[in-house]
């Protein structure tokens, strides 16, 4: 009786190791796999990183500014640099969206960057990230005007800012500035 216990308690340890055995290669299995997972995670994650780095080092003037006339590929040109200059200016600026409005028959371009913020609007720091931006822009033969809308939700106003191209100097100078209120 003594062995017949004995053989039966070896039975079920047995039976109970063969179980452990197999959730512990289930468990290799699903770590080989998460492993797998996680190495192709951080693969897109660097390359997303850096080509929004990459983006955002790109300088203004390095963009193909000239193609945005060409025949064919001219709207997938505008399309990148509006995508590209709202994800460089939405951290120091704060700016929602960059529009940009061709004049073909005079090979023009106007930028139009547009801010939505809650908080009251201090001049001096827009001036202070505003002002390499615009020496930016002045380096783009083809950008002859850029216009900030600023929409400040609490203070409900609508600040318009227009910089014109100096034909002297190729700088921005501040051309015309609205305060329009209640439409915030």
């Amino acid at each position: 009786m003594t062995v017949l216990l004995l053989l039966m308690k070896i039975s079920n340890l047995s039976q109970k190791q063969c179980e452990v055995y197999a959730k512990l290669s289930q468990t290799r299995g699903l770590s080989d796999e998460l492993a797998t997972v996680y190495d192709e995670l951080a693969v897109v994650a660097t390359s997303e990183s850096y080509q929004k780095e990459k983006h955002r080092a790109r300088k203004i003037e390095d963009y193909n500014w000239p193609d945005l006339f060409s025949e064919s590929g001219a709207e997938q040109v505008k399309a990148e640099i509006e995508r590209d200059l709202s994800e460089k200016f939405a951290e120091p600026l704060g700016a929602s969206a960059v529009n940009l409005e061709k004049n073909n028959a005079q090979k023009k371009v106007a930028v139009e960057i547009i801010r939505q913020f809650d908080e009251t609007f201090e001049e001096q720091a827009a001036d202070h990230v505003m002002s390499p931006i615009l020496e930016s822009f002045s380096k783009v033969k083809v950008v002859h005007q850029v216009q900030v809308i600023e929409k400040n939700h609490a203070a409900k106003e609508v600040n318009r800012l227009i910089y014109l191209k100096d034909s002297k100097n190729n700088a921005f100078v501040l051309s015309e500035e609205k305060v329009v209120p209640g439409k915030g």
